[in-house]
């Protein structure tokens, strides 16, 4: 057995969970993707799982004219697939693009399978994942129907730093590698109604935009003017 094989070597808990380390060794493989870099291209033909090691993802897709919508952000450790609900079984339905530089091990479709089907903890990992990503994707549609434009962008700039923060409880600054526009095409919005917002909330020292991206400064402040709205 390879022991310098990256599964084995890292330390953050994802397939390393519930996949032996003979199996890792055995069937997942690493690319490197430079930030901007399409990793899943909408329409390719399915041909492997992917699973986000290191660095942020950006899942969207685009219209037949070619305009972009965004639908999520991952960071690692995620499971890429858990965003790639397929409409079919022979192609993507949807992009992932490389937000940062990122590192995304890959396994065959057949054997992806084999391992879901031979270790029921792995199946149940990925349901979970699945039901958190839906349910990020139900909340934000809920919002997008009801709430007001700067409401719908505070409750995404904390959902989105609880994602990445796994919970929200550092409140430290962070950086989102979401661009106004990103943002603006999650919500639905133009991107002025994002840059007008996001103005007001710089002026109370809680989140700003910086070099084509969003920092949220303070989530705590954030989630109590969210609570006063």
């Amino acid at each position: 057995m390879d022991k310098r094989h990256p599964c084995l070597n890292c330390e953050r808990q994802c397939l390393n969970q519930f996949v032996p380390d003979e199996e890792l060794v055995r069937n997942v493989d690493f690319i490197e993707y430079d930030s901007g870099e399409t990793i899943i291209k909408q329409g390719k033909k399915i041909q492997n799982r992917y699973v986000l090691c290191k660095g942020y993802v950006k899942i969207g897709s685009r219209n037949s004219k070619g305009k972009k919508a965004v639908f999520s952000l991952l960071s690692d450790p995620e499971i890429i697939e858990k965003s790639c609900l397929h409409s079919n079984r022979d192609h993507y339905p949807i992009n992932a693009v490389a937000a940062t530089d990122v590192t995304v091990s890959v396994i065959a479709v057949n054997q992806f399978q084999r391992l879901v089907q031979k270790y029921t903890d792995l199946s149940d990992y990925i349901t979970e994942e699945i039901s958190r990503e839906l349910d990020f994707q139900l909340q934000k549609a809920a919002m997008n129907s009801w709430g007001g434009s700067k409401e719908n962008l505070i409750w995404l700039l904390l959902s989105l730093y609880q994602k990445l923060d796994h919970g929200g409880k550092s409140n430290e600054p962070l950086d989102l590698h979401m661009s106004e526009s990103d943002l603006a095409s999650m919500l639905g919005v133009s991107r002025e109604t994002v840059v007008i917002h996001l103005s007001s909330l710089k002026k109370q020292g809680l989140a700003r935009a910086t070099r084509g991206s969003v920092i949220v400064i303070d989530y705590d402040g954030l989630a109590r003017v969210k609570e006063d709205m």
